[in-house]
């Protein structure tokens, strides 16, 4: 033991090996999770995009931020801090 303030403690079982309880799942059960093999449900929607037509798409286009509010703030109010 390496603190022997410690050696007195009732209720601890110098005997027995230590116990850790977990939700996670044994490492030989976690695959069966995310097995490959499962049909594909029909609320998802896969869709399969072209890198090259999106690029296409979107080139030379510009985003123009400055009226719109990315602050995530609900209100108009404006916000003051600490002073």
């Amino acid at each position: 033991m390496a603190d022997p303030k410690y050696a007195d403690l009732p209720g601890i079982a110098y005997d027995q090996l230590d116990v850790y309880e977990t939700s996670d799942l044994p490492e030989s059960e976690q695959m069966r999770m995310y097995c490959e093999d499962e049909p594909e449900s029909s609320c998802v929607e896969q869709l399969h995009i072209s890198a090259k037509e999106a690029f296409g798409k979107f080139k030379g286009k510009q985003i123009v931020g400055k009226p719109v509010d990315f602050s995530d703030c609900l209100s108009n109010k404006p916000r003051t801090g600490y002073k």
